[in-house]
């Protein structure tokens, strides 16, 4: 949580001093600035998830298959039973596999 970062807890307190001391103004202006800085950190750590996340699904394991005779692209923890897996030279074997047809093996 941004509000507790060392850095706004001194910010808070000099509003704290500002404000007991007669100076109203100034301690609004700090509130306000440490308002926006937790605002500002609270959405960059959920655009940082965000990207993180899509990072992961991007890096996940693609399979090149034939379900249902369609020709797919999809993650390879969801390969079945009944999938064709259409596997080129350099291709990760995506789950256990039975070799039906081989070109040039």
């Amino acid at each position: 949580m941004a509000l507790l970062e060392p850095t706004n807890l001194l910010l808070l307190a000099c509003a704290l001093i500002y404000g007991l001391s007669g100076d109203v103004q100034e301690a609004w202006i700090l509130l306000g600035f440490v308002v926006a800085i937790c605002l500002l950190d609270g959405w960059q750590q959920q655009r940082s998830r965000r990207a993180l996340a899509k990072l992961a699904r991007l890096s996940s394991p693609r399979a090149r298959m034939c379900r249902d005779g369609i020709d797919i692209d999809m993650a390879a923890e969801e390969a079945r039973l009944e999938d064709l897996l259409r596997l080129e030279e350099g291709d990760w074997v995506a789950a256990d596999a039975q070799l039906r047809e081989g070109v040039g093996l």
